[in-house]
C-alpha cells in the first residue's frame, strides 16, 4: 500500500509552497500573469512528481528535507526547472 492515493495527497502543502513563489514573483514583477500561471503550473507537476515517494502523512517530518525547497540566493533546481517552461 504504497500508492499516493491510499496515503494522502500533498496537494495543499505543495499548493501552498507554489502559491508562496508565484507570489513572490508576481510581487516583484519579474514575470507577465501567463508567465506566472505557466511557472505556477510547472512547478505544481514538477513537486508532485518529485516527491510522491516522499510523503508521509502519518509522520510528516519524514522526508521533509528531501522536500526543502531552497530560497537562499542560490536556485533550487525543481524550482530552475519550472522556471525553464516559461
Amino acid at each position: 500500500m504504497h500508492t499516493l492515493c491510499a496515503r494522502g495527497t500533498m496537494k495543499p502543502e505543495i499548493s501552498a509552497a507554489v502559491g508562496f513563489l508565484s507570489r513572490f514573483l508576481r510581487v516583484k514583477g519579474h514575470v507577465n500573469d501567463r508567465q506566472v500561471q505557466t511557472f505556477s503550473q510547472s512547478l505544481q507537476d514538477i513537486l508532485a512528481e518529485q516527491y510522491k515517494h516522499h510523503w508521509f502523512p502519518d509522520r510528516p517530518c519524514k522526508g521533509s528535507g528531501y522536500r526543502c525547497i531552497r530560497i537562499n540566493h542560490k536556485m533550487d533546481p525543481l524550482v530552475g526547472q519550472a522556471g525553464q517552461r516559461i
